[in-house]
């Protein structure tokens, strides 16, 4: 597409503290993270310089993305680990320090396709502060600096709110035992729609208006035919 790229491959932590590494990430306008595991991820990079330079560029309007675990992994609360399923276990999602680019998400891929609802559900439910952000595959989120989040892509996003939870014992169940949450917010969007991070509240865009076209029928001469009449 006509940019100019550059793979740093950090295969151990001495490699995150390379000073040809980080001037890579310094002088880059764009950062990928690609999949892989987010927890490996981190381990490699957290508290690194390398860590620092992508914060610092994050933080000066550089586009940081990611895939699969890279896009887990750029939350300050991250899903290290869980199981799939539909009801929510404490068991079911271990949670862990990521990158900290947004602290007000925990964010969960490859979500219907995997079958991670309850998982998200749970980490919610356990900290009800964050926003749940369940992407689908072929689907990304586009979060602007503004706090306000837009749908791209063929599926759907989940976003889970935890603000108005009225009650769960997900911190007393054990751990393989169904929890249960009551009063969480949940919205399914598509592309088009979007999210309001600050505010809590879904952004959906106003119906286009509707446009009149003049279909009426050229003058006739008074005679019909068996075309005009079918």
């Amino acid at each position: 597409m006509g940019a100019e790229t550059h793979i740093v491959d950090i295969e151990t932590r001495a490699d995150a503290a390379d000073p040809a590494n980080v001037e890579v990430v310094r002088r880059a306008t764009g950062i990928f993270f690609t999949g892989g595991a987010q927890g490996r991820i981190v381990s490699l990079i957290g508290g690194t310089p390398l860590a620092q330079a992508i914060r610092r560029a994050h933080g000066s309007g550089v586009v940081v993305a990611g895939t699969s675990a890279g896009a887990s992994a750029v939350c300050q609360h991250m899903i290290a680990q869980g199981r799939a399923g539909y009801a929510p276990r404490r068991g079911s999602v271990t949670m862990a320090p990521g990158l900290g680019l947004t602290k007000r998400l925990v964010i969960d891929q490859h979500f219907a396709q995997r079958h991670r609802m309850g998982r998200l559900f749970a980490a919610v439910a356990l900290n009800p502060f964050l926003i749940g952000v369940g992407i689908d595959e072929d689907t990304a989120i586009v979060l602007l600096p503004t706090g306000k989040m837009n749908v791209i892509g063929r599926g759907t996003v989940t976003v889970i709110d935890g603000s108005q939870l009225v009650h769960t014992d997900i911190h007393e169940t054990a751990g393989v035992a169904p929890a249960a949450v009551v009063g969480l917010r949940v919205h399914v969007l598509v592309a088009g729609l979007g999210f309001d991070v600050h505010e809590r509240e879904p952004i959906v865009k106003p119906a286009p208006k509707a446009t009149i076209v003049d279909v009426s029928a050229p003058k006739s001469s008074g005679k019909s035919s068996e075309k005009d009449l079918a």
